[in-house]
């Protein structure tokens, strides 16, 4: 995938190619397990010519599950031993069901004391029983393991009114594509100085436009530049992340491997800013 740093990574990486939870009625269709894949292959066709390191080091996909309790479980384990080492975890989907088991193991590390920044077109917070892509969040908050206080949502648009019921009785922060454009530096540093304790960041593609990153499980119009998720994040990325996860890269619906390609780019600027 590039050239390997030298020095002791600060990143372990894991696939999670497994669309467990993902619901068909409301994606674009299946396609979100060959997302790992497809964002590895673009990692290496970028850097390839490159003198670049790379500051994570690739563990490969996480093992065969048949269902999503054992999903959760296999990510809870990996990204809590990844955590335990000392290290930072990066997670490629794959359906954002996986959040729950990778906040799990944040929650547990850290004694429940992290916040969460989800960057996502959808709030995946359904007051549901079932499990899935759409109600993980809801799941981590009803099992104690994130509090909502802490939790704070980017870009999202696409919200059903269970959902924005659900954020308002929880007093959820919460951001929209309009409101962020209204934010300054200064804003996102007092972001950050609110926020970070320390975070853990997921990524769902479809925070982007969909004219940008056509190639995802749940487009939806309307989404921010991909450079404002740099412009928000780089505080947090100076103060140190748990980790980050990036989501939802669907490669059947992309076109001449853009969204791959931006996942890929984001996955490199992101650890790369932990070494200058």
């Amino acid at each position: 995938m590039g050239q390997t740093s030298t020095n002791a990574p600060q990143y372990y990486l894991y696939g999670v190619p497994h669309e467990l939870g993902c619901r068909y009625g409301t994606a674009k269709g299946p396609g979100s397990q060959q997302g790992p894949a497809a964002i590895r292959d673009a990692y290496s066709t970028l850097f390839a010519q490159f003198h670049v390191d790379q500051n994570f080091r690739d563990e490969g996909d996480i093992a065969d599950v048949n269902s999503v309790n054992e999903l959760l479980e296999e990510i809870e384990d990996k990204v809590s031993n990844i955590l335990e080492a000392g290290h930072r975890s990066i997670l490629l989907g794959g359906a954002h069901t996986l959040t729950l088991g990778s906040v799990r193991a944040v929650s547990r590390y850290t004694s429940n004391n992290f916040s969460l920044l989800y960057f996502d077109a959808h709030p995946d917070i359904m007051p549901r029983e079932e499990v899935d892509y759409g109600s993980t969040l809801y799941h981590a908050i009803s099992e104690g393991v994130l509090d909502p206080k802490k939790l704070v949502y980017f870009a999202i648009r696409q919200i059903e009114e269970e959902e924005i019921s659900f954020i308002r009785q929880k007093g959820i922060r919460y951001y929209t594509p309009q409101s962020l454009l209204s934010l300054s530096q200064t804003d996102i540093h007092q972001l950050a100085n609110e926020f970070s304790s320390p975070a853990y960041v997921s990524i769902d593609l479809d925070v982007v436009d969909p004219g940008i990153a056509p190639g995802v499980s749940t487009p939806y119009p309307l989404g921010i530049d991909p450079r404002e998720i740099i412009r928000i994040l780089e505080p947090f990325l100076l103060k140190g992340i748990l980790g980050f996860e990036l989501v939802e890269v669907a490669p059947n619906y992309d076109i001449s491997e853009q969204t791959s390609r931006l996942a890929a780019a984001l996955l490199h600027q992101i650890t790369a800013r932990h070494s200058f």
